[in-house]
């Protein structure tokens, strides 16, 4: 059994009236993906400031949402790096060799990048800086994962086998404009987003997203 059966994770109720916006979702995905049972923790905006400050004073040093509590009380937080500690342990998300390992780090920073700037976007409200990324940026982000998905093959990110990168340019993808994607110009990310919808270890994830939407 995983040590991380059981947890509990810790993320906000809901960004702009979404369950599913913001930088909690990657880690749902997986933990659904891998068939590992966890509670999931919804906070209001008002109840993180005081949980962040005792998280701090009880001697976490990454005091973000999302966090993650093991039953046997460990603390872990920030998206990317949890996603990949998971993967590591499960033996699985992660790729096999040294150089595939890098690209999977280094595409996960691309995708903390375009997650930052649709944040700052979203945050400023600014018409142009809106209509900038919705012109250029995400044509340009959308072009570069349409040639990273084709090195290998597809459908996944590294060929047949899902990674937790998957994982996180696929909840980016959702985050930033419902999964939509102009299939003419990406049909490489139109298969991908296809792929990752299909997969029967997600279809109650996907499920409880769609009923979580509807209650909101």
């Amino acid at each position: 059994m995983s040590e991380f059966e059981g947890s509990k994770v810790y993320y906000y109720s809901n960004i702009d009236n979404s369950p599913i916006c913001g930088r909690g979702e990657p880690l749902r995905l997986l933990l659904n993906d891998a068939g590992i049972k966890f509670e999931y923790i919804r906070l209001t905006f008002s109840e993180w400031p005081s949980i962040k400050q005792k998280l701090i004073e009880d001697g976490c040093r990454i005091p973000t949402l999302p966090y993650l509590v093991t039953k046997s009380g460990k603390i872990y937080g920030a998206t990317a790096p949890l996603l990949r500690l998971i993967s590591k342990k499960l033996n699985k998300y992660i790729p096999k060799n040294a150089e595939d390992e890098y690209l999977a780090d280094a595409y996960s920073d691309i995708y903390l990048d375009w997650m930052n700037k649709w944040v700052n976007v979203f945050i400023s409200k600014d018409p142009k800086a809106t209509n900038d990324y919705e012109t250029t940026y995400r044509d340009n982000q959308q072009t570069n994962w349409e040639n990273i998905l084709s090195d290998k093959g597809g459908p996944y990110i590294f060929g047949g086998e899902i990674s937790y990168t998957d994982l996180l340019l696929y909840h980016q993808l959702n985050n930033d404009n419902g999964a939509k994607v102009d299939a003419s110009k990406y049909p490489r990310l139109t298969e991908f987003v296809k792929t990752i919808q299909n997969r029967p270890s997600l279809k109650e994830h996907f499920e409880n997203e769609k009923k979580e939407k509807s209650e909101i």
